[in-house]
Order: structure tokens, then C-alpha cells, then sequence
């Protein structure tokens, strides 16, 4: 169990994590995660002077690093003399509530080896979407998902969702070799409450998911967010089910075909995109998320790149070019070269994006690109918050804490917190900072 007792923090020892095991993600998207928000950081000028805005308030560890915060529990993966649990603690204290084990084929990989997840987006006509985890050494591949993410949990609504092989139905080898797409999957529910199994649904082979918020390359732990409801499963034909995610019922039918290998889709809160093809190029639709009924179809360009939101428009984006549109009326809006966009809250009125690894804002009604300059990092990927964690390193390699207000623009001084690592991950409540690099985590209680 944790210390229960609130601890000040030692700010002359430097915090020096132990190393990340990391795997392959997409092109620049380590880079992107954490660069992409501090263009927003960059126009509210110099942090306000501050002292000392944080306490220590509990520490532990996290396996990979990998965890997950809501505005009361932090919820983190720890190797438990060799099985994987998803753990959920109080936010205050670092009380353990409940452990969950995790099984299936994606946990026995990232005990048994260090791995790397190599993931194949976006798929075309003979290579579909594929995630692949390897051996870190040997460079074998452990098991493929028919995906572009393979989070172990996900968290949203009331419940904490897992997905993975079922088991029995073929040789990891054999699913290996096949990218999984011929295997079934079963997707387990716990109460977030209780720590109790709230269901179980079975995925039949040949068929894909999407999780709203989880986006290509993710992986650990995926924060869906309060609001979240709903999970899609799209079968090799199109034929899509919505389901509860409460429950584990069926919310309603459609069909979003024609969907072939080269076709994909991806979820957020209320929404549902599906990019297929068509005789005329790709066509991106835009679906319902629970009643699965068409809210707009857009033509696009047929490119190697994948829909955003941004903001109040659709975006298509890559690594090296972004294009925006009207969905009402499927207008092109503007088109930004060089530029990469990163998924915006829709209130924004403008983009956080990156000029290769430079960041910039973009204008998310005509496309006009800002340059910016800036010390502060956003080490937090939740872009639906209103205040972010940012990271601030001087010349000598020590760090500083900071929360982007969104909202008022300004940076918040949290005050130093030694040396950090590039990998760090941070989430952030009203009360309360969780950082994790390598297999440490650290909360800190935010000082009023």
C-alpha cells in the first residue's frame, strides 16, 4: 500500500526515472504527443512567476509506464510476480480500490519480452490495418490485431474495456502470420466502481473495432473520457453493430460498407468515420456513433492520410500535409503542406499542429499557418481538458511542472521537479498531477 501521508518534495534530488521500454509507433508520433499541444503554450508568452505549486503526495510504479487518470482514481497496469493487473487507485492517496487481472495473448507478450508495436495505417488493397507486436531482440512477431491501436484498457463511461484473442480458436503462430484477422476476440468488462466483471462479448473472426479517442498508434492505457458511451464492431461485409458500452447490448444496427481492406474506422465521442473506397476516390462518412445513421459524406483526396477532427471542420491528415472540409457541404476548405494536425476540441478556433518537428497553429477557418516560439512542452496527450501539463527544461537538464489553461492562456508554474526524461507521460485533474516515465509514477497534489 502507499504512504497515506502527504510528503514534501525533495527538490534536491533530481527525479530521474529508470529508461521506457518503448515500442514503434507511427511516423514523428512520439514527437507529436509531445510537442504537438505546446503550440498553444507558446502564444501565451513567459509563465507567470510562481513558487513551489506542488506536493508529493504518494508514489509507485507503472509497468511500461502505462496508466490512466479520471478526476478521482488513477488507474495503472503493474506485473504482479509475472501477471499483468489493472490497478485502480485513489487519486488522493494512491489507495488501492480494486485489481483486475489481465489476460489474453497481447498481456503474455509484454510480460515475456520486450517488445515493439509496429502498426501498418493506413491500410490499402493487399495490406490492410494491422498492429504487430515484436521481440524487441529476436524481432519476432509475437501476435498481430486487425488494428491501428491495441491499448491493453481502455477507460471510459463505467467501465474499463479489454480486448483480446479468444481463445482456442487457432495457434498464435498461425494468427501471428495472418494479422489476426481470422481470429475471434473477446472484449471483458469491469465496473469501474466496484472492480467487479460487468460482461463479456464475443468479436467473430474477420471483424474490426473502434473505440472513441483511441487513435492510430496508441497503446497502455486509453482515457475515453466521462462521456463515452458507445463502441462499434464492423464485420468484413460492413455490417456494423453499436453497443452499449454500460451494458454490453446492442444499441442499434447499420451497415457501413462497402468496406474492403483498404477501409478503416475510427471513433470519437459521438462519431463514428469511416473511410471507404469508391469508383471516384475515397469517401470518408461520417456516422452516429450509438443510432449509426449517415450525418455527412465527404470526398477525398486519395492520399496516404486519415480523418481528424479539427475543431468544427474535418480534417484529413499525415505526417507531411493536411486538408480541411466542410462537412455540410464537402468543400475543401484550405490545404497545408508540410503541416500535421493533431485532433483539436471542436470549440477551438484554432489547430495545434507540427511544421516537421516544429510547432505551429493553423487557422481552422482559413488554413493560415502561425509560427510560434516557446519553452514549455505539453507532456499531455488529453486535448479535450482545459488545462494541460507542460514541462519546461533549462540549459543544466532540470525541470519544471507547468498546467496550459486553455481557456485563460497562460501557463501556470507548478515549480522544479529535477530532471525528465523525453518519454514522460503526465495527466492532470483540478487537484491533482500524475506523471510516469520509465516504470516509476509520481502524484503531486496542486498546491491552491
Amino acid at each position: 500500500m502507499q504512504p497515506s501521508r502527504v510528503i514534501e518534495l525533495d527538490i534536491s534530488t533530481p527525479w530521474e526515472p529508470a529508461p521506457r521500454e518503448t515500442g514503434v509507433r507511427g511516423p514523428n508520433v512520439g514527437a507529436f504527443l509531445l510537442v504537438i499541444v505546446a503550440v498553444v503554450a507558446a502564444l501565451t508568452g513567459p509563465a507567470r512567476p510562481g513558487g513551489d505549486g506542488l506536493t508529493l503526495a504518494w508514489r509507485s510504479t507503472s509497468f511500461h509506464g502505462f496508466f490512466g487518470v479520471t478526476e478521482d482514481t488513477v488507474y495503472t497496469i503493474t506485473d504482479d510476480n509475472g501477471q499483468l493487473h489493472l490497478v485502480a487507485r485513489s487519486l488522493d492517496r494512491g489507495v488501492v480500490r480494486w485489481s483486475w487481472p489481465i489476460e489474453g495473448a497481447l498481456a503474455e507478450a509484454y510480460f515475456s519480452d520486450s517488445v515493439n508495436l509496429v502498426t501498418r495505417f493506413p491500410p490499402s488493397i493487399g495490406t490492410p490495418t494491422a498492429t504487430r507486436v515484436l521481440s524487441q531482440g529476436a524481432g519476432r512477431r509475437l501476435v498481430s490485431y486487425p488494428m491501428p491501436a491495441v491499448p491493453l484498457v481502455y477507460i471510459a463511461g463505467t467501465v474499463a474495456i479489454m480486448i483480446d484473442r479468444a481463445p482456442g480458436r487457432t495457434t498464435a503462430e498461425a494468427d501471428a502470420r495472418l494479422d489476426g484477422r481470422t481470429q475471434a476476440h473477446l472484449v471483458t468488462a469491469v465496473d469501474l466502481r466496484t472492480g467487479e466483471h460487468s460482461w463479456v462479448n464475443y468479436i467473430e473472426p474477420g471483424s474490426t473495432w473502434a473505440l472513441p479517442g483511441v487513435q492510430p498508434w496508441d497503446d497502455g492505457v486509453v482515457v475515453g473520457g466521462s462521456d463515452v458511451r458507445y463502441m462499434v464492431v464492423i464485420d468484413a461485409d460492413g455490417k456494423a453493430r453499436s453497443w452499449d458500452l454500460t451494458t454490453g447490448k446492442v444499441a442499434s444496427r447499420g451497415n457501413v460498407g462497402p468496406y474492403q481492406e483498404d477501409s478503416y474506422g475510427l471513433a470519437f465521442p459521438h462519431l463514428l468515420t469511416v473511410s471507404t473506397s469508391s469508383p471516384g476516390g475515397p469517401v470518408v462518412t461520417g456516422w452516429d456513433l450509438r443510432r449509426l445513421a449517415t450525418l455527412w459524406r465527404v470526398r477525398v483526396p486519395n492520399v496516404v492520410a486519415w480523418p481528424v477532427p479539427c475543431g468544427r471542420v474535418l480534417c484529413l491528415t499525415a505526417e507531411d500535409q493536411t486538408w480541411a472540409f466542410d462537412t455540410r457541404t464537402g468543400e475543401t476548405l484550405w490545404h497545408a503542406p508540410g503541416i500535421a494536425v493533431h485532433a483539436t476540441d471542436p470549440t477551438t478556433r484554432r489547430l495545434a499542429a507540427l511544421a516537421g518537428s516544429a510547432p505551429v497553429t493553423i487557422d481552422v477557418a482559413t488554413g493560415q499557418v502561425f509560427d510560434i516560439e516557446g519553452g514549455w512542452r505539453v507532456v499531455d496527450g488529453d486535448v479535450r481538458r482545459t488545462s494541460l501539463v507542460s514541462v519546461l527544461v533549462d540549459n543544466t537538464g532540470q525541470a519544471r511542472l507547468g498546467l496550459l489553461g486553455l481557456g485563460a492562456g497562460t501557463v501556470r508554474d507548478l515549480g522544479p521537479v529535477g530532471t525528465v526524461q523525453a518519454g514522460i507521460r503526465c495527466r492532470a485533474t483540478d487537484t491533482h498531477v500524475v506523471c510516469a516515465d520509465g516504470g516509476q509514477l509520481r502524484s503531486w497534489r496542486l498546491r491552491s
